[in-house]
């Protein structure tokens, strides 16, 4: 919930960096989409999980204040990669400027993983690779290029925003699929998005 805010920074450096003006109902439209999403996310009826790697984490990481700082910092990293691509990718070939960025996350990425990971990085079994393929393929080809396009193509506090809507379109479909049960609190934080959506 703190890390999906960055909206709300990326607006800020829009606003500062770029003089795009807003309006104090587009204000107050970011507040009500940001809230709407926290809310989403702090009302998932999975919960918290109760095993797996998030638990087994350095102890470090398992104090709260920690917890905060790297969801802030988190928040701070997509306001400035949203900010970057919306900047960046401005009068250039979508597909052209999405490889240039891909290409510079691929090692960052790699370098990031073994220096966290002594034991050396595990590729994915090729059973999982196999089932999983063309989801990876839909991500990271159509889309990381609507992501590039989108925000490219549009003012930088609207884009950022509906960016950020994936736990608030997850709610509809988990529903109409039936993986959960519908939540009045869930559907009021939808319609609230929704309402700032239309303000910005």
């Amino acid at each position: 919930a703190i890390a999906s805010s960055y909206p709300i920074l990326t607006a800020l450096l829009g606003v500062f960096f770029e003089g795009q003006a807003m309006h104090p109902i587009q204000w107050i439209g970011l507040a009500l989409s940001v809230g709407g999403i926290a809310l989403v996310i702090l009302n998932d009826p999975k919960g918290v999980p109760k095993g797996g790697e998030e638990v087994q984490a350095h102890p470090l990481l398992k104090k709260k204040k920690i917890g905060i700082a790297l969801a802030a910092l988190t928040a701070l990293a997509w306001a400035m990669n949203g900010y970057s691509v919306a900047k960046g990718g401005r009068g250039l070939n979508t597909a052209v400027a999405n490889s240039f960025r891909m290409a510079a996350a691929l090692p960052t990425i790699a370098t990031g993983s073994f220096l966290r990971i002594k034991s050396g990085i595990t590729p994915l079994r090729s059973a999982v690779v196999k089932r999983y393929a063309w989801a990876f393929v839909i991500e990271a080809v159509f889309g990381s290029y609507f992501f590039m396009y989108g925000l490219s193509h549009t003012s930088i506090v609207l884009g950022n925003t509906l960016s950020a809507l994936a736990p608030v379109l997850s709610v509809p479909v988990s529903v109409a699929l039936k993986l959960e049960r519908f939540s009045w609190v869930r559907t009021l934080a939808v319609l609230t998005v929704v309402v700032g959506l239309s303000l910005l």
